[in-house]
Order: C-alpha cells, then structure tokens, then sequence
C-alpha cells in the first residue's frame, strides 16, 4: 500500500489523533485556500539537494540521467 494511501486509510477511520487536525497551521490561515503550484514540464529546471547526508556524484548520476530523459535541466 503507498504512503498516501495508508494515511487517508488511517484519517479515514479516525486513527489519527483529532486533537492534531490543525497543528502547525497559524491562526488565521487555516481557511485561506489551498494553493497548488502547476506540475512540472519538461524543459523545467530540477536542483537536487541531499540534506540527510552526503552522496557521490557518481551515486546521483542515474538519478540525474532519468530525469534528463524525462525532458528535465538539473542544477
């Protein structure tokens, strides 16, 4: 089961605590909209970061390939 799926199944039978439903939203904003940003395009530029730790760039390097072939720049 994905990640996403797991947790609506959980929100959905009320498992996770209710007393965190607005946590970490300041007051005031919680009934603002939602703003999504617009999916990514081939041609956009992609930065990768590793902020957990450090990587080669010899490890990346698949990484960076597919995304190449997906029509992306990465910085």
């Amino acid at each position: 089961m994905k990640r996403k799926q797991f947790l609506s199944s959980l929100a959905a039978a009320g498992v996770l605590l209710p007393g965190l439903a607005g946590a970490g939203v300041p007051e005031g904003l919680a009934d603002e909209p939602l703003i999504v940003p617009p999916y990514l395009v081939p041609g956009d530029s992609i930065g990768i970061t590793c902020p957990a730790g450090f990587i080669t760039e010899l490890e990346i390097k698949p990484a960076v390939e597919e995304m190449e072939r997906w029509g992306f720049k990465i910085k």
